[in-house]
């Protein structure tokens, strides 16, 4: 999240992150000018890394007593959705986290 928030700062771009409470997905809403988003897009689909496979050999170097314990790679992934041009912006980009 820390990657994504940066980087809206970065391109001036506003929207909004909804995180559940057992978060098996995310949805992100971006607003703003075209250029942005094309770079914003390009980020999250291709340059974010959202396996994460360095955790399971940080947790393999700490249990150095234990063989073969390695965290199995999660099948995680950023996919575009919907998109459309919308004229009017939010003032900031924040996250929300749902409580149900």
């Amino acid at each position: 999240m820390f990657k994504v928030d940066t980087n809206a700062k970065q391109f001036h771009v506003t929207g909004v992150c909804v995180i559940p409470p057992q978060p098996a997905w995310c949805v992100v809403v971006f607003e703003g000018s075209h250029k942005s988003i094309k770079r914003l897009r390009a980020l999250m689909e291709r340059r974010i890394k959202w396996t994460d496979t360095d955790l399971g050999a940080k947790e393999a170097q700490e249990d150095s007593d234990e063989e073969d314990d390695t965290a199995p790679p999660t099948n995680e992934e950023c996919c575009l959705c919907w998109q459309e041009h919308y004229w009017e912006t939010a003032q900031k980009f924040r996250d929300a986290r749902l409580d149900y």
